[in-house]
This record gives C-alpha cells, structure tokens and sequence, in this order.
C-alpha cells in the first residue's frame, strides 16, 4: 500500500452548505457556510454578452449550482462573445449581519461594476506590477515563462489578502486544503514588501490576530512568547500528520524577519507601534525561554527541526539559531525605538524590565546573552 502524500488534498464530503442563492438575468450569487470551520463564502457571477440578433439568455441558480444558458445562430459574420467576472468574499464567523448576504451593488451586478471596466482595470494594475516587478532571462524561453508565471502566481494569491492567510497553493491549486505555512513570510512576503508592501501589512496583522492563539501553543509546549503553529488556516495548529512540525519553530524567525523587512522597507511606524513590536517580542521570548546555557555558558538551542524539514530533529540548527539571533536583535531594536510599546505589551509580566533586557541584548556583540538571568522562565 502506497502511503498517501499529505501534500494532497484531502477528499471532504459536501464541506459547503448553501445559504442562500439568487440569480437574475445573467448574475447569480450564491453564498455558503462551511460545514466545520462556519466561515461563510459569498461568490457573484455576472457576464456580458455580444452576439447575433437572435441571441437568447437565461440563468439557473439554485443551492448548489448557478449557470448561465446563452442561445445563439452565431457564424463567421454573426460572432458570439461572452465576457465573464467572478467575485469571491470569506466573511467571518462573527459577521452574520446582511452585509454576509451581498446583493448586486456590494459584490457582483454589472450595473455597478462593468465587465469592461472591471477588464481594464486589471490590464492597468498587472502593467504597473510588470514594469517593476518582471525578470527577465535571455536564452531560455521555458524559464523566462515559469520565473512570469510564479511572480504571477505570488501577485494573485497575495496582493489582495485582506488580513486573511496566503495558502501554500495559493489560488491555483487545492494541495494542502488551503493551509499556510512560514512560505508565506519566507518566500511569498519579500517579493510582495518591494511590490505590494500593503499586502505584507496585511497578512503580518493576520498573523498578529492569531497572536493570542499563538501564546497558548507557546504555553501548551511549556514555553513562553509565541509558538506559531506550522500549519494553520485560522491560527491553531492544524498539522497532525507530521509530528517534527512541533519542533518546527523557524516559523517564528520567518515571522520576526517579514516584520524587520517590512518596517525597513516601508517606515511604516503605524504598524510597528499596532503590531510589529508585539510581534517582535512575543517571538523572541520564545527563543529565550526554548534554549538553554550549556556548562561552558554558551546559548543552545537543542531539539529542533529546520528548514530541511524531513530531516526531523537537530540540535543548535544553523538555519534556526541565525533566524532566531535575528530576532532577538530585530526586537531589540524595535523595543528601543518604541519604549512605552514595549512596556504595555508586558504590564503583566513580574518583571517590568524585559524591554531593557532586549536593549542590552542588541548591544552585545553577539545576539545570544550571556547572562543566565531570563525573564522568559
């Protein structure tokens, strides 16, 4: 028996109940809630049609299914052409008010949002993404495509995440059941912080929505900070299959270094004060409270699982100890810049100077303390 890849999907039965659907003329929305999660989908189909005289239309909509029906005599001097534009909105649990029910004008309706300037609009943003984001290769036609086709691909399941996760897959594909993992802040973010830097701000304060979700795992593991899961849709560890992934901690170094980039790159110090900080901190008490001074007094970090993540348990991982000196450093800083920050996000903590602890920390040469003394324990 061939053990099943758990990069596939998973096969649900009926995960989507129907709410409610209309369909009118040609636009149809249906919306559903999903079985386990109670998230609720709004979708809107709308199209325009150019075709012969006698081109005839109908819609079908009901629970499951909206399709439209288009008639036609059409030949070589009586063309048909049909224009379609879809519509996709999550809207969470707590949102149960008609704005979970969108009618024409919020979500779908070509009276007031036209096929043909819907079109337009997207040709103008791709050509301002294309004339500072392309790569271009000479000599290799098949690459110069995939390296385009990948910045594409990131720009879509990216530019437009709204404070949600960006899913491993993406919009392109149903591997991994639409969970995130750190290739959203390793490999997804930096492309998106020179490009789409409002992308980034959004999905860092996604993970900072999840933060509180992230204590508890830190706590359940007998740690202090934040323990950011693996593999996650709405921030609790979700990986059952791969048990290294709670060693997985380098989740924590991909967040910290996506929070230090983007506030490099941006100045965006509205983050940083609602977010960023926080973020910083929480990740770094984690290193603090998982390593451990050996007998010659040197910081170690045993008992993890790096980036190579089939090769399970290490100690003192090269990848994991950089990241995670990163962090310390990165935090520092941001608890020098912004103080009082610092001091609210730890007024329950016995002992108030943690923010002056990271200072020192930064000042070291080096970013593992010496000191025996931590706070985190």
């Amino acid at each position: 028996m061939t053990e099943r890849d758990p990069r596939a999907a998973a096969a649900l039965s009926s995960p989507l109940v129907s709410d409610m659907f209309q369909g009118q003329d040609l636009e149809a929305i249906p919306v559903h809630t999903t079985r386990s999660s109670g998230l609720t989908v709004s979708a809107a189909m709308d199209h325009r049609i150019d075709g012969p005289a006698d081109t005839g239309t109908a819609m079908t909509s009901r629970a499951d299914l909206a399709r439209p029906t288009i008639t036609a005599t059409a030949g070589p001097r009586a063309p048909l052409r049909r224009d379609e534009v879809r519509r996709v909105r999550l809207v969470e649990r707590a949102d149960r008010s008609g704005t979970a029910r969108p009618g024409r004008r919020s979500i779908g309706g070509r009276r007031a949002h036209r096929v043909g300037r819907t079109a337009a609009g997207a040709r103008d943003y791709l050509d301002r993404f294309w004339a500072v984001a392309d790569i271009e290769i000479d000599g290799d036609a098949e690459l110069q495509q995939a390296v385009r086709f990948a910045l594409f691909h990131t720009l879509q399941a990216g530019a437009r995440g709204e404070r949600r996760p960006i899913p491993a897959k993406g919009l392109t594909g149903p591997g991994y059941d639409g969970h995130t993992f750190w290739d959203t802040e390793a490999f997804v973010l930096p492309l998106l912080t020179y490009h789409r830097p409002r992308s980034v701000s959004d999905a860092l304060r996604w993970r900072h929505q999840t933060l509180e979700l992230a204590r508890e795992r830190a706590q359940s593991l007998g740690l202090r900070g934040a323990a950011f899961p693996w593999r996650t849709i709405a921030g609790q560890e979700c990986s059952g299959y791969w048990p290294a992934g709670t060693a997985a901690f380098h989740i924590n170094g991909a967040i910290a270094n996506a929070v230090e980039r983007y506030q490099q790159i941006t100045g965006d110090e509205t983050f940083e004060r609602e977010a960023g900080v926080e973020l910083l901190v929480e990740t770094a008490r984690l290193w603090r409270s998982l390593g451990h001074h050996d007998a010659a007094g040197q910081f170690r970090i045993d008992g993890v699982t790096g980036p190579d993540e089939y090769s399970a348990i290490a100690d003192n991982n090269v990848y994991t100890n950089l990241m995670a000196a990163r962090n310390l450093r990165a935090a520092a800083d941001a608890v020098e810049r912004h103080p009082d920050v610092a001091k609210q996000s730890c007024s329950s903590c016995s002992v108030p100077s943690w923010w002056a602890t990271l200072v020192r920390l930064r000042r070291r040469r080096c970013g593992w303390s010496s000191s025996r003394h931590d706070h985190a324990r």
